[in-house]
């Protein structure tokens, strides 16, 4: 440390191992120098605990004290190194008065800036304050100008967003202030014929949505503009996805062809509009329609388009094969069941007579046949009877649960290979229906459902009831596990007469959708996951008096 301070003249060298430890220093040995003391704590702390380096000027004696404190190694608190050097005041004053003599020196010379120059600066001067004034009141004239048009133009652009608020902006020009108000009355007629035309589209929109019919509109280059929601549901497919899309795309090879025979028909014989009966086939399942292909023209009379409107016949075609079947079935039962009588009685009386007297087992076996044909056909004459003519409904406060229950205790004793499972809802009230028909719905249903689940190795039949408080209706379900029903005869199964049950008459679902719509309800047929067929029946749940069999 000695050394140190030797070799770069300091007054005094000094070591601080921590804040606390005590101090190592080496003086010079100058009288005039005092005896130099410890740092402070916040001065020490500097170098020891931040690792920082740091000085410090105090007054000291007849002079200043400069003091520099360093750390001894960075990054470890291995103490710090203080070197101090003590400046008398007598060079002190020798300093300020050296500083305070070049100072006078730099403030007293005339010469710094000649005249020439001043002279200069203030020609600048003098011209950029005329060309700043000159600058600001053209930026004022403008200003009255350009302001108003830049707001009309933010205006149009807010006007073509939607937002029809007038423009509020004082013109200078009174040319300008015609147009602003022109253009207030412009946005306030615009408003009012925008708002007409978007009610009228609502209007116009909300009714091809609750049409009955499916339309369909295509313009001049065969692009589909509309689609309702219910030719959407008949050809059961997305309308954004077609919209803006061309016809091609919408339509089958097969119903395009039909649909450029139907253009190319109206436009050789110069008729506006064609109908035709057409089967189209969707996911499997035809459904029978009537097309009506017109042409779209405006005010002038031009050709802007084709609309395409088309009627789902499939309720009038079930009537009408309904009505057919119903007349059948009155006549062949009207032709066969008189004679059916006698010919067993007939065969009956033979074998009472003659049974013991011959021998040959022929004529056992044909008497006996004869007796067993004759009841299969009166089963099958019921069955048309039963269908052409159901017996009137005798609606009575009655149980849905109980019903069931009362219909499944037979099958369960017959069939306990099956599993018939029965969900009931207990919230289900009493109302009036007729619950000998009811039976006979549940008795058709759940034989098909026996007949279907017979090859299954865990046979099972499910029944279950909900009722809906909010529109108070109740639905019924019975499912099975079975063989199910293509989807393409799902539609067709009601049909009198259709059967896809081997020896079956096609009567029994066809007599069940009759006695459900006497109750003013409806049934249905969907697939049951993961297999086997779901008939779902819902009904309403009218109140004591409030009955009213639907006319057949």
């Amino acid at each position: 440390m000695e050394q140190l301070r030797k070799d770069f003249s300091l007054d005094a060298v000094e070591y601080y191992p921590s804040l606390f430890g005590k101090r190592v220093v080496v003086s010079a040995e100058d009288d005039t120098v005092p005896t130099v003391p410890a740092v402070s704590l916040e001065f020490l702390q500097k170098g020891i605990k931040l690792q920082a380096e740091a000085s410090i000027i105090h007054q000291f004696g007849d002079g200043n004290l400069v003091r520099v404190i360093v750390p001894v190694q960075e990054g470890a608190e291995r103490g710090a190194v203080v070197v101090s050097s003590f400046l008398p005041l007598s060079l002190i004053s020798k300093m300020n008065d050296i500083s305070t003599a070049y100072d006078e020196f730099r403030d007293i010379n005339p010469l710094e800036y000649p005249l020439k120059s001043i002279y200069l600066y203030i020609l600048v001067l003098m011209t950029f304050v005329i060309l700043l004034a000159a600058t600001w009141f053209g930026f004022y004239l403008a200003k009255q100008l350009s302001v108003p048009i830049v707001q009309l133009g933010r205006a149009t652009r807010r006007v073509a967003g939607g937002d029809y608020t007038p423009l509020d902006v004082k013109a200078g020009s009174e040319e300008i202030a015609d147009l602003i108000q022109s253009f207030n009355s412009m946005t306030v007629t615009l408003e009012s014929t925008l708002a007409e035309l978007d009610q009228h589209a609502r209007y116009t929109d909300t009714v091809l949505k609750n049409v009955s019919a499916g339309v369909i509109s295509v313009d001049k280059a065969g692009v589909v503009t509309t689609i309702n929601r219910h030719a959407a549901q008949l050809l059961r497919v997305d309308p954004e996805k077609y919209i803006g899309h061309s016809v091609r795309d919408l339509l089958t090879l097969e119903y395009f062809r039909t649909f450029a025979e139907l253009q190319k028909t109206m436009h050789d014989h110069k008729i506006e509009s064609l109908q035709k009966e057409l089967r189209l086939n969707v996911q499997g399942e035809a459904i029978p329609l009537q097309v009506t292909l017109s042409m779209l023209k405006d005010e002038k009379g031009e050709d802007i388009g084709k609309i395409l409107v088309f009627d789902d016949m499939s309720p009038i075609v079930n009537a009408q094969r309904a009505a057919a079947w119903t007349e059948v079935a009155r006549r062949i039962a009207h032709e066969i069941k008189n004679p059916l009588t006698p010919i067993k009685l007939s065969a009956e009386r033979l074998q009472r007579k003659f049974g013991g007297s011959i021998t040959d087992p022929a004529f056992s076996e044909c008497t006996t046949m004869i007796v067993k044909q004759v009841d299969g056909l009166k089963n099958l004459v019921n069955e048309f009877s039963n269908f052409a003519r159901l017996p009137q409904a005798r609606p009575v406060v009655a149980n849905l649960n109980s019903v069931v229950e009362e219909s499944l205790g037979l099958y369960r004793q017959a069939h306990p290979q099956i599993d018939f499972e029965f969900s009931k809802d207990l919230e289900l009230p009493d109302f009036k229906f007729d619950p000998d028909q009811i039976k006979r719905v549940l008795v058709n249903l759940v034989d098909n459902s026996v007949s279907a689940v017979a090859k299954e190795s865990q046979p099972s039949v499910k029944i279950t009831t909900r009722y809906d408080k909010d529109i108070k209706t109740v639905r019924m379900t019975v499912a099975d596990n079975g063989e199910g029903i293509p989807a393409a005869d799902r539609s067709r199964i009601f049909e009198p007469y259709y059967s896809t049950k081997e020896g079956g008459t096609g009567l029994g679902l066809a007599i069940v959708k009759r006695i459900i719509e006497d109750h003013n309800g409806f049934i249905r047929a969907t697939a049951n996951e993961p297999k086997g067929i779901k008939m779902v029946i819902e009904m309403p749940v009218n109140e004591v008096g409030a009955w009213k069999p639907s006319e057949s």
